[in-house]
């Protein structure tokens, strides 16, 4: 059992978390995604406490910000590629050489005219979101099976993730190096990471490094549900149950910081 209390005897600490999946529910529509209220109130509570409270996302952080919208909270979108600094997004030097080619691979999918999928451009990556496709596992096979050869014969990079494909320039850019970025900026020496999907786990395995080689104590929280990767749980210190255990989380979290 992993005291909370514990986090507080700390003088620097973080909380740092996905956002769809965990703070918000999965939705078909990734446009309709909302913070749910009770996770709002609780990291509005939070967020004077903390050193750092951040959100690292797939969605594009301009996106990402106005869906969360708290005073002083950092964010970080397209895993880790779009940082939001002084209202201005911050990018990678050399991420412009990789748009003509993911334009490419965004325009062969699209002339597949496949019901149901949607083409989320972010920039600098990409996502094609089958969800909402009548028959998705048709949808995950005819889309793997068209940018296989794509990706192939392209610098960029292919990814999957819950009802998804992402695509990403090839550079050492991801959810885990955005929360080690953090943990260093902000020179915290306790911080929690919440996530629920593959990409999270780049995170959470970094998280763990560190804890086990007393870099930052750290502890890591997964979102289980009946469609969790095996990798979430497999680096997971502790496990809640769908968006509401997060909620509850939460809860403790905060009473543990005002003990």
């Amino acid at each position: 059992m992993w005291d909370l209390k514990r986090l507080f005897q700390f003088s620097r600490i973080g909380l740092i978390s996905d956002f769809d999946g965990t703070l918000s529910p999965i939705v078909s529509d990734p446009a309709a995604a909302q913070l749910t209220p009770r996770n709002r109130e609780l990291l509005q509570a939070l967020q004077p406490r903390l050193t750092l409270l951040a959100l690292i996302s797939g969605r594009g952080v301009l996106d990402l910000a106005a869906k969360v919208a708290i005073p002083g909270a950092v964010y970080i979108g397209n895993h880790g590629f779009d940082r939001l600094i002084d209202d201005q997004i911050v990018h990678p030097p050399d991420l412009d050489v990789y748009r003509a080619p993911l334009q490419q691979i965004l325009t062969a999918i699209a002339a597949l005219g496949l019901d149901g999928v949607q083409i989320e451009d972010k920039g600098a990556t990409a996502s094609i979101h089958y969800r909402r496709s009548p028959d998705p596992a048709m949808a995950h096979a005819i889309l793997g099976a068209a940018l296989q050869p794509l990706i192939e014969t392209s610098p960029i990079e292919l990814f999957t993730g819950r009802m998804i494909y992402e695509l990403r320039p090839p550079l050492p850019v991801n959810k885990g190096t955005a929360f080690a970025d953090l943990v260093t900026a902000y020179q915290l020496d306790a911080v929690v990471f919440l996530g629920d999907d593959v990409t999270d786990a780049d995170a959470m395995r970094v998280a763990q490094h560190m804890r086990q080689t007393g870099r930052c104590y750290t502890l890591t929280v997964g979102v289980q549900t009946a469609h969790t990767p095996q990798i979430v749980l497999d680096h997971s210190d502790v496990l809640v149950s769908e968006v509401t255990g997060i909620e509850a989380w939460l809860a403790s979290f905060l009473s543990a910081s005002s003990n």
